[in-house]
């Protein structure tokens, strides 16, 4: 340019193409070895292309050639704006590439700690004490399960069930801590759930949402195993499900592990009472511990797994229950079995030979409300004796208003009354409980009283807006004479002692009998007969013996004659219900604990709890 000033000479057309052709050309080479080749070469090339410019210009100059050097400077200012773009691309590209890798090791939210440089921390303080809920929960019978399957084959089986927990562990917001083997374990955090709320935040509220997700996450991981074991028992006749144990308490949550190698985790005793809970867990149950309970009562459905249970390593004692389901949670209850623990999804069991009874309410003469009723639930008489599509509901209180779950995929439904007090058919009003599709027969003492038209006027305007489904109406038929219902089904009705005409409802399921005595008054007419060999007697315990005198006459009972009847008639199990509406959960442990002093197999009735009946059908 100078030379060109001095001489007065201008660039010619074709030289300023030629030039400009040379850099297009360099440029291009240039974009090529961004992509393709190590930065070392780009940089080196880079600097040549520079250097052998100047060395160009100063020929040009000595020569009299028309020479633009400020093409080199436009050279350089675009290599360096595309070298600095292609590697800003090539970078995050490698990084999403690292992220997408190790996600598939280190759970996503601990990556992202790890990936920013404030996560390194070489002075190996990197804690803090926390409270969390901890899930474990492992695989049962995958080991016998593995001496029938091909390695390779049994690794796919594996990442499925895995693959599936972890899948319900992040749907409700947990972390994914680790896999160990066939067992999975997983954490909610208390201080990560309350960040970003405000400093007005109930932690309280926030404690029982963690643990709401947590059981949420493990009602889900049992359930889902259904539709997984589909293949299983076809072709191994075999099944997996997990036993799972969640705890809440004081963690310590940190980096553990050596200076090269580490793991986010959290330790402390509350890991460890949540595992040793995983491995006691039977095959397809939820156990909880007291302090996961407390916060969700009125939520969770739960039977008491062991009052007291010592676990291996922990001085301490630790309260058990058995988790089978959540309010809002839209998945059947589990079925516990009394007999050995283990919980099953109602899918699971098989319709030819076993059935299933509900205890949907147990509180006696009118509905209470409030968390002082949380454990034994506030609804009146409600009972369902399940197999199959086909379900017999027995009497039909408030209790009936949380039956749709179980009756939803019912082809067929029986319903016994066994009497027309208030509290044992208000749950009729509830008319969207019973499904269109189903065949509906009701039991009922009707024409005594009012005849069938009363009957169905009853649950009319002035009464209430919308009538229900009635189905068939049956007026009960005569004492003692058995009605088979289909499906092993028999039903008969006997006279019970208590006002207008109520029944003692015996039911055979199966191989398996079932005594309801919800409303009956020990001190006359009682048919031992009936009773005898029972395998469960669900009794009238709504006073105590105490109480009576004060009572007598009313048409109810003891809990303490329940006890003496159930062992004069050998009874298989004795189950108290129709609970005084004032008795709260405190009254009702208090009484449930001295029972069982007087005959072992005695439980005070739940809302919610399930006993899965064994049994072949008889027709």
């Amino acid at each position: 340019m100078l030379y060109n000033l001095i001489h007065n000479t201008g660039m010619q057309d074709g030289e300023m193409t030629l030039q400009l052709i040379v850099l297009s050309v360099l440029l291009i080479i240039e974009i090529m070895l961004m992509i393709m080749a190590p930065l070392s070469i780009v940089l080196i090339f880079t600097i040549a292309c520079v250097v052998l410019a100047f060395v160009g210009a100063a020929i040009a100059w000595a020569t009299g050639v028309a020479y633009h050097p400020g093409f080199e400077l436009l050279y350089m200012t675009i290599t360096a704006f595309i070298g600095v773009f292609f590697r800003f691309q090539a970078s995050v590209r490698t990084q999403n590439i690292t992220k997408e890798l190790f996600s598939r090791y280190v759970d996503s939210d601990i990556l992202d700690q790890a990936m920013t440089i404030e996560a390194v921390n070489p002075d190996g303080k990197d804690w803090r004490t926390d409270k969390a809920a901890v899930l474990f929960a492992d695989l049962r019978s995958f080991t016998t399960l593995s001496e029938k399957i091909e390695p390779d084959e049994l690794l796919q089986l594996l990442n499925k069930y895995l693959s599936m927990a972890d899948e319900c562990i992040h749907r409700y917001g947990g972390r994914l801590d680790k896999f160990i083997g066939d067992c999975v374990m997983a954490t909610w955090s208390l201080s990560e759930a309350m960040e970003g709320k405000g400093a007005n935040v109930d932690e309280r509220a926030v404690e029982e949402d963690i643990l709401y997700r947590a059981c949420c996450a493990a009602l889900d991981i049992v359930h889902e195993c259904g539709p997984l074991n589909e293949r299983l028992e076809a072709e191994y006749n075999k099944s997996l499900r997990f036993g799972i144990g969640i705890h809440y308490g004081e963690v310590v949550s940190g980096n553990v592990g050596s200076e090269k190698h580490r793991n986010r985790t959290v330790i402390g005793d509350t890991v460890n009472v949540a595992s040793r809970l995983e491995s006691i867990a039977p095959s397809g149950s939820v156990y909880i511990t007291e302090q996961v309970m407390e916060p969700l009562k009125g939520k969770a459905h739960y039977v008491q797994a062991d009052s007291k249970l010592h676990l291996k390593g922990r001085e301490k004692t630790v309260s058990v229950y058995a988790l089978q389901s959540l309010a809002g949670l839209n998945r059947p209850p589990l079925v516990y079995d009394m007999t050995t623990g283990e919980s099953f999804t109602p899918d699971y069991i098989r319709p030819k030979d076993n059935y299933v009874l509900y205890i949907l309410g147990c509180r006696g003469s009118r509905p209470v409300e409030g968390t002082r009723y949380a454990e034994f639930g506030g609804q009146t008489s409600c009972y369902i004796v399940k197999t199959g599509k086909h379900a017999l509901v027995v009497d039909c209180g408030s209790g009936l208003y949380d039956a749709a779950p179980y009756l939803a995929d019912c082809e067929k439904i029986d319903v016994v009354l066994t009497h027309v007090h208030y509290d044992h058919i208000i749950g009729i009003l509830c008319w969207g409980v019973f499904p269109n599709t189903a065949d509906l027969t009701i039991y009922g003492s009707f024409e005594k009283w009012f005849g069938r038209k009363s009957f169905e006027d009853f649950y009319a305007a002035p009464f209430w807006p919308v009538q229900p489904r009635f189905g068939n109406l049956v007026e009960t038929p005569k004492r003692g004479t058995p009605v088979r219902l289909g499906d092993g089904f028999f039903v008969s009705f006997f006279n019970s002692p208590h006002p207008d005409d109520t029944c003692i409802v015996k039911v055979n399921a199966g191989d398996s009998s079932i005594c309801f005595m919800a409303d009956c008054e020990h001190a006359t007419g009682m048919p031992f007969d009936v009773i005898e060999g029972s395998d469960i007697l669900i009794y009238d315990g709504m006073f105590k013996d105490e109480e009576y005198p004060k009572y007598a006459g009313f048409g109810h009972s003891t809990w303490q004659e329940g006890c003496r009847l159930a062992e004069r008639a050998h009874v298989g199990r004795l189950i108290i219900t129709h609970h005084d509406p004032k008795n709260s959960d405190k009254e009702l442990m208090s009484r449930e604990t001295e029972a069982k002093k007087m005959f072992a197999n005695t439980s005070f009735a739940r809302a919610g709890d399930v006993i899965r009946l064994g049994g072949k059908k008889m027709d």
